[in-house]
């Protein structure tokens, strides 16, 4: 047979899963990544005890991080077949530069938006929302888009005597708009 120098580094280093042990460190690495704690803020998270269980985060699990980028730290957690994917809120703003605003810059032979809005009293449910007109011109469409965002509603006031308290999040929205049967449709922009 090989040599156990031989044997180990062929079992730990050219298996699929990249695994690799350091017997001289002591130290277990995965795909170049070392073995350590999956962070407490993600074991506490509602998300995570809902599939792991509440138990799940009062211990600490092993984990190996996978990838991280801007916007999401992939981990995997060791002795199970789960992964985990941590992704952080994306805080670019939807693309609404240049575009035209309302119901400032609204054409007279646009006035069926407002008066389906108006109508609908949709805009009175969202208050300070800042609406823009997507399209050039709406004058002979069927329907209208309209996009803007709003400061998210608070639940209460944020105290604190020492700081800043930062700005809510923004909420972003898309208004479809149908001239015939002037229906207004309201979505929550998520992604764009």
């Amino acid at each position: 047979g090989d040599p156990l120098e031989e044997w180990l580094r062929r079992m730990t280093t050219t298996n699929g899963a990249n695994a690799e042990i350091n017997v001289q460190f002591g130290e277990f690495s995965l795909r170049k990544q070392t073995l350590g704690p999956l962070p407490p803020q993600i074991r506490g998270a509602a998300d995570f005890a809902a599939v792991f269980g509440q138990s799940a985060g009062e211990e600490p699990m092993q984990a190996v991080r996978v990838s991280s980028t801007e916007q999401r730290d992939w981990f995997h957690l060791v002795g199970s077949r789960a992964d985990v994917h941590v992704w952080s809120a994306d805080a670019r703003l939807p693309p609404l530069a240049g575009r035209r605003s309302y119901p400032s810059q609204l054409r007279a032979s646009e006035r069926w938006v407002k008066d389906a809005l108006d109508d609908s009293g949709v805009l009175h449910r969202l208050p300070g929302l800042e609406l823009f007109l997507v399209r050039a011109d709406y004058s002979a469409a069927q329907h209208a888009l309209l996009a803007g965002s709003t400061a998210a509603p608070t639940a209460g006031s944020a105290g604190g005597s020492s700081g800043t308290v930062p700005p809510p999040p923004r909420l972003f929205k898309e208004i479809f708009v149908l001239r015939e049967d002037r229906a207004v449709h309201v979505y929550d922009m998520l992604e764009h």
